[in-house]
């Protein structure tokens, strides 16, 4: 009797440690994408920033020349 009881304890506490560590396993999956989510929002906010700047429009097709001048204008 007194085994049966062991084995039972034994059995409910592994079953309670797969429950925590199931459970800790969501927690850092939902926080990982909690964090992923936030850094395309940074993304989007950076974005946001620089173009209320202003910054110069790129007009021309092959330019080498005007290209390296719209990158210098857009530093």
């Amino acid at each position: 009797m007194v085994q049966v009881m062991s084995q039972r304890v034994i059995a409910d506490a592994l079953a309670t440690m797969a429950n925590v560590m199931a459970q800790n396993a969501a927690n850092q999956t939902t926080e990982r994408i909690a964090q992923e989510n936030r850094r395309g929002g940074d993304d989007e906010l950076r974005l946001e920033r620089f173009m209320n700047n202003k910054p110069p429009i790129f007009d021309g097709g092959y330019d080498p020349k005007g290209a390296q001048k719209w990158l210098e204008g857009v530093e």
